[in-house]
């Protein structure tokens, strides 16, 4: 190639870790893109530090410069091509992107149910029904739909995240809008998708808080309650035919199974959807242990949060509520859930955690969540496991998570301790 028809751009030499020379193509696109793909192996030889046409034939896989020059073209040529096509084509909307970023994360569980559900609540429509109810919350849809992806800006990012903080929103709800809007864009990105050729939403500060909540947990003598008034029925109301055939019978095991998936979350840390996932199978009651391999996600069975098998030990307690569950005289099977409605099937999550708050109001205890009965058993555990054994038990990702049970321990003897260093100190 003669030099007066030279493609634009520059011819450039790197070194590979293995110190063989490579050529790369260094150019700007009609949009202003930096473009800078590799050619291939520079058929050169460093001679004084400088590299120079290496002697003998040009050998198959090589680029000596001429070559090189050739590639670059075709490359330029190939990219201005692209860049055509795209100008062809409809721009591409945020609600596309949003959309197709939802079906790429409910294809081969690359998401949980529960999940992909908070996803699309935050991505509805203005005035989108949702279980018979008008959504007049839609903020990212309200905001962003019908603008073409590639134009929304960092600046108008970050004026949508502060007009959050205005509203009055927590930091962690701004977090969770702005989490969503760089996933979608990250998605974007991504080689094979819609190829964005930026983050605008990277640019953007995250919301600081005030770390996390401090945990709350119940007492021995609360649990005790609790388990006296399920077990009794105080939460249930009676049925018309109370003394009919059967439903006597029927009513004491629902409250037997009440009280013992309270109590087997505050022995064992299991989260509400593990318990209402687990099947006699994983049960081991003779061993005193359970595994945990699935958990229920928005009605449908998936995998645990941590996407891992644990096996946890099962105390004496426990296995006193499991048998007495066992006791029933159907719904024993291998593969039946241990938990499990009147059918067998699984347990409404929404009607669990109402019988669970009735269960604590008629115990004249301080109300508090279902997933405290976990961090009850995690502020147990610390006490005698170390922290990466709670964290196998409790299904933790991260040590940090665990760490937060040992922050929240609390020791007797601090004050005296303290009292003691005053005191010698005076």
């Amino acid at each position: 190639m003669k030099p007066n028809k030279l493609p634009r751009g520059s011819l450039v030499i790197y070194e590979t870790k293995t110190g063989e020379p490579r050529y790369r193509a260094k150019w700007r696109d009609r949009d202003g893109r930096q473009c800078a793909p590799t050619i291939g192996p520079a058929w050169l030889v460093k001679e004084d530090g400088l590299w120079v046409p290496r002697p003998g034939r040009l050998q198959l896989g090589y680029f000596d410069q001429q070559a090189a020059y050739i590639r670059m073209a075709e490359l330029i040529a190939e990219r201005d091509r692209e860049i055509e096509l795209e100008a062809s084509q409809p721009a591409l909307s945020f609600d596309e992107l949003a959309a197709a970023w939802l079906d790429y994360l409910s294809r081969g569980g690359r998401a949980k149910p529960s999940t992909l559900k908070d996803y699309r609540l935050l991505l509805v429509y203005p005035r989108s029904a949702i279980r018979g109810k008008l959504e007049r919350k839609a903020r990212i849809m309200e905001r962003f739909a019908g603008c073409e992806a590639v134009a929304i800006t960092t600046d108008e990012i970050a004026e949508f995240l502060n007009g959050l903080v205005i509203e009055g929103l927590s930091p962690r709800n701004v977090n969770k809008h702005r989490a969503v809007l760089h996933a979608i864009y990250a998605f974007g990105m991504k080689p094979g998708a819609f190829k964005l050729p930026t983050n605008p939403v990277a640019g953007t500060e995250k919301q600081r808080h005030g770390g996390e909540a401090a945990i709350d947990t119940f007492s021995a003598a609360e649990l005790a309650s609790i388990e006296r008034v399920a077990l009794d029925g105080e939460h249930r109301s009676q049925p018309d035919d109370f003394y009919g055939p059967g439903v006597f019978v029927e009513w004491r095991r629902l409250n037997q199974q009440d009280a013992a998936i309270i109590i087997v979350a505050a022995h064992t840390g299991l989260r509400q959807g593990e318990l209402r996932a687990l099947r006699w199978r994983h049960v081991d009651l003779e061993g005193q242990r359970v595994t945990v391999e699935a958990a229920i996600s928005d009605g449908e069975v998936s995998t645990t949060k941590s996407r891992r098998i644990r096996t946890v030990p099962l105390t004496n307690t426990a296995c006193r509520h499991l048998k007495g569950v066992a006791s029933r005289s159907h719904f024993l099977e291998p593969e039946d859930l241990v938990f499990c409605g009147g059918a067998g099937g699984i347990l409404d999550e929404s009607a669990l955690r109402r019988r669970f708050r009735r269960v604590q109001e008629k115990a004249g205890l301080r109300v508090r969540r279902f997933h405290d009965l976990r961090h009850t058993f995690g502020s147990v555990a610390v006490r005698r496991f170390d922290p990466v054994t709670v964290q196998s038990l409790m299904g933790h990702s991260s040590l940090s998570t665990t760490e937060r049970y040992l922050h929240s321990r609390p020791r007797a003897d601090d004050a005296a301790k303290l009292s003691e260093a005053f005191e010698s100190d005076a």
